[in-house]
């Protein structure tokens, strides 16, 4: 059933997925920008690029906190949009797999509607394919929706797998990009691997 919410909705969660999208495959040489929420202390934030973090190195935000896979680098200066992006040194064709998370307002909505306005949104955009729902998953506590998809941006196709999750009137858009021609298995794998150690912070 198609959503009946106003159609803005459906404009900010396009633009929250575009946002993501567009922000895994930025280029080497993007600006980078110090906004965003305020980092943790306890671990690196938006600071030098391409910084090799440790595997088990807890990296966050005043907000969350999560662990990385081992051979990952920071790639923050490249998304001024996100509160943290983070790339593999490897590549998956001509993709390296990465993940990054955006902040903005919650919907004030319940999963249920924003699951019907995902479809309906990305059911409706040319960059779009493949979309599926998956199930719901608990990251932390908190119940997220999750769509993957095969999303095509400046000329470059990748499988994505994105997770939406409201806390304290925020909405947190977590987007792994990964390469087509990384197995099933693996691309589950990587996404709740991560999830399983993200926390929020009290």
């Amino acid at each position: 059933m198609l959503s009946r919410r106003p159609h803005a909705l459906l404009l900010t969660l396009v633009a929250l997925l575009t946002a993501a999208l567009l922000t895994a495959c930025g280029s080497d040489d993007d600006a980078g920008n110090e906004g965003g929420s305020e980092r943790s202390n306890t671990g690196p934030g938006r600071g030098d690029d391409e910084r090799d973090i440790p595997e088990g190195e807890s990296v966050g935000t005043n907000d969350f906190s999560f662990e990385l896979p081992e051979g990952w680098v920071e790639t923050s200066q490249q998304a001024p949009e996100t509160e943290l992006a983070f790339s593999s040194t490897e590549r998956q064709g001509d993709v390296a797999n990465s993940v990054n998370v955006i902040k903005g307002a919650g919907t004030g909505q319940d999963l249920d509607a924003i699951e019907d306005d995902l479809l309906t949104s990305l059911g409706a955009s040319a960059s779009f394919e493949d979309v599926e729902l998956l199930d719901r998953v608990e990251i932390d506590g908190v119940e997220a929706a999750a769509v993957t998809s095969v999303a095509t941006f400046n000329g470059n196709t990748y499988a994505a797998r994105q997770y939406f999750a409201q806390r304290g009137g925020n909405l947190y858009t977590i987007t792994f990009q990964l390469g087509l021609d990384t197995p099933e298995d693996e691309m589950v794998e990587t996404a709740e691997s991560l999830l399983a150690t993200w926390q929020w912070a009290d």
